[in-house]
């Protein structure tokens, strides 16, 4: 279980979120939504420990992420934690395969190759495991960076803008890869967007909606 409990964040004048609060069950997705400016990626670096909150906390079942030394949380986010951001941060000069080893070698998670493989064939990969990951089709680049989010069987997905590039077809094609891979680990699949191909792709799902904050003077 998530909880979200009167999170708020601010940086020099301006109130970015306030008391932010919600639980999330374990497997279940979750939408924020909102305008450019209103706070989204800043509460998606919160639930991901990656920045502290100026008050308030954020807790997976017992533990808060404000409590934990650094390399704890480190090692909790290497362990419990998938990532997809609209900007994909493969390293070009690595195979997709060394991509993935990567991947689960920071956290010193112990995936066998038949695990890593696996994830390759199911995502359409496995031919191109030597292929340098700088070589790959805008497609390919995507399936990889979803495959590296997920090859750990993470208990929580994070996806920053994950559509906001994409023409229609791929798009459809993304958010359906997202949703299948989170039900195979039983992830929570956490998305930021504004995309509302996105929206109506999770109808009737959980959405937090944020609004922009005005500067104080």
């Amino acid at each position: 279980m998530l909880h979200c409990q009167s999170v708020s964040w601010s940086v020099e004048n301006r109130q970015i979120l306030d008391q932010v609060s919600f639980d999330l069950k374990k497997g279940e997705p979750l939408l924020i939504l909102g305008p450019s400016g209103s706070g989204k990626t800043t509460l998606l670096s919160l639930l991901a420990g990656l920045i502290s909150p100026s008050a308030g906390s954020v807790r997976y079942n017992d533990q808060d992420l404000s409590a934990m030394s650094r390399s704890d949380l480190d090692q909790f986010r290497g362990q419990e934690m998938g990532f997809v951001f609209q900007t994909l941060h493969l390293i070009g000069f690595l195979t997709v395969r060394q991509n993935l080893l990567l991947a689960v070698s920071l956290p010193e998670k112990d995936i066998p190759e038949t695990k890593i493989d696996q994830t390759l064939k199911r995502l359409g990969l496995l031919e191109l495991s030597d292929q340098k990951a700088g070589k790959l089709s805008t497609g390919e680049a995507q399936r990889l960076a979803v495959a590296r989010a997920v090859v750990g069987s993470p208990g929580w997905i994070f996806c920053d803008e994950p559509t906001s590039a994409l023409d229609d077809a791929n798009a459809e094609a993304m958010i359906n890869l997202l949703k299948n891979e989170a039900d195979l680990c039983g992830a929570s699949l956490i998305i930021v967007t504004h995309d509302k191909r996105v929206r109506n792709a999770f109808e009737g799902r959980a959405c937090l909606e944020l609004e922009k904050r005005e500067a104080r003077a």
